[in-house]
Formats: structure tokens, C-alpha cells, sequence
């Protein structure tokens, strides 16, 4: 088990600089946030054994400042895995799926022509409903001496 907090209040706001334009300011005005995760293996005696494991996100992006192109959610994340250790071989194979709930903007500042909320450019909007869900296959060889 584990819990992990990040201070993304810390990082006020990060300067875009570009060759041929003046630079931009990105707020970030984010809130810091924690990952709870848990895990569970259990080894066999012929070498192979299977895993657990499940991690929540905390959302670290307020409905002021929503960007679609950092979509944050509260997220779930769900892994089962497989491994072997042979001789000095170390074989491994894990699932991972993680899903965000919908998320729904409805921020009145952010609607077009009226004074966006940072990040956006003049008539930011990115009132909507989001969702998240992905899948990912980790294949892992390592080999100890």
C-alpha cells in the first residue's frame, strides 16, 4: 500500500517561449492532490507468481481552469499481472485498465466572448463532458548478474 501526494499548488504559472512570438503564460492553478494505491502478489513455488493491483487518482484540475488538452479526472486504474523468474531470468506480463468518470464543464466564465479562464486564448471553451479510458500491455525480460 502506498499514498503519494503531489504539491501541484506549488507550480503557479510556466512560461511558453517561442522563437518568433512573445512569450505565454500558462496558469496552472491546479490543487495538489493524492494517488492511493494498493497491490497484492503472491509467489509460487515453481517460480511463476501473479499480481494485483489498483490506484485513485484525485483530480488535480479545478472547473475554473479546465483545459481539454490536460483532460484530469478522477481516475481508477486497475493492473493483473503475471511473471516467471527462471535461473537468472525475470519474465513479466501485465493488463492495465483505467477510467476516469464523466466529467462535466459547465463554466460560465469560459463561455465564448466572455473573459476565458486561464489557460485558454480569448474565447476559450471547454465547457463539455469528458471522459477517460485506456488500456495498456507491459511485456518485461530482465536478467540479474
Amino acid at each position: 500500500m502506498d499514498v503519494d501526494w503531489t504539491d501541484w499548488e506549488s507550480v503557479d504559472t510556466l512560461a511558453l517561449r517561442q522563437q518568433r512570438s512573445p512569450s505565454a503564460p500558462l496558469p496552472f492553478n491546479w490543487r495538489s492532490s493524492f494517488f492511493y494505491e494498493a497491490g497484492v502478489t503472491r509467489f509460487f513455488d515453481n517460480g511463476f507468481r501473479a499480481s494485483l493491483g489498483y490506484i485513485f487518482s484525485e483530480k488535480t484540475v479545478p472547473n475554473e481552469s479546465f483545459n481539454p488538452l490536460i483532460p484530469d479526472s478522477d481516475r481508477h486504474i486497475f493492473s493483473i499481472g503475471v511473471g516467471k523468474k527462471y535461473k537468472s531470468w525475470d519474465l513479466n506480463l501485465t493488463y492495465q485498465f483505467a477510467y476516469g468518470p464523466t466529467r462535466t464543464i459547465d463554466n460560465p466564465l469560459a463561455a465564448p466572448n466572455a473573459v476565458p479562464s486561464p489557460p485558454g486564448p480569448p474565447g476559450f471553451n471547454a465547457n463539455g463532458r469528458y471522459e477517460y479510458t485506456s488500456h495498456a500491455v507491459l511485456c518485461t525480460i530482465g536478467y540479474q548478474f
